[in-house]
């Protein structure tokens, strides 16, 4: 678990129900755009640990991958964007050690379900290729422009992140970035997203 603030604490649910989840939820609806043969357009709300960045990057696998794979990742806490890329990019081993240990467990786990190796490594790619960009908190501009076939919304929670939570700004959300064929996939449930 996270030890350095009290929301940090809070994302690091049960780690191994987590892995499940994303799975379950997001690795079916990567695995569902990949079947159809649409573009390779994902977005994708709230990192966190990079559950699902590194489930993408394990399910996309070379022979699959089309020179329109994009990938957008927003993510409104700077400390959480900053810790995940310092593991892809930098030397892992200055990070402080409950992260360190969050991510390898996460790599470890996806990469052993799922059968395939060195996806860390497959996502920092992404990125030197600008085929993965990590970005903010989701704004209309933050994603302007860029339609998506396969929209993965985890965002974090209603009380940190009202306004993902809303009916109006879930339908602008789908309006605004969604293609005429995309999958939406969520494990987020209120009485406003049932």
């Amino acid at each position: 678990t996270y030890r350095e603030n009290q929301q940090s604490a809070q994302a690091m649910h049960s780690f191994s129900g987590a892995i499940g989840e994303t799975l379950y939820i997001y690795g079916n609806a990567i695995k569902l755009l990949l079947e159809f043969e649409w573009p390779q357009r994902f977005l994708i709300f709230g990192l966190g640990l990079g559950y699902i960045e590194l489930t993408l990057a394990a399910l996309v696998s070379p022979s699959q991958e089309k020179p329109d794979l994009f990938i957008a990742s927003l993510e409104s806490n700077p400390q959480l964007s900053q810790r995940f890329q310092d593991w892809l990019f930098n030397d892992p081993l200055t990070l402080p050690s409950d992260f360190l240990k969050a991510y390898r467990n996460a790599q470890m786990q996806i990469e052993g379900q799922l059968g395939v190796l060195q996806i860390r490594e497959k996502l920092a790619g992404l990125a030197q290729q600008k085929k993965w960009q990590l970005l903010g908190a989701y704004s209309q501009e933050s994603v302007a422009q860029n339609l998506f076939h396969c929209i993965l919304f985890d965002p974090y929670s209603p009380k940190t992140q009202p306004d993902l939570w809303s009916f109006e700004s879930l339908r602008n959300i789908l309006q605004t970035t969604c293609a005429p064929n995309a999958i939406f996939a969520t494990y987020a449930a209120n009485s406003t997203l049932k």
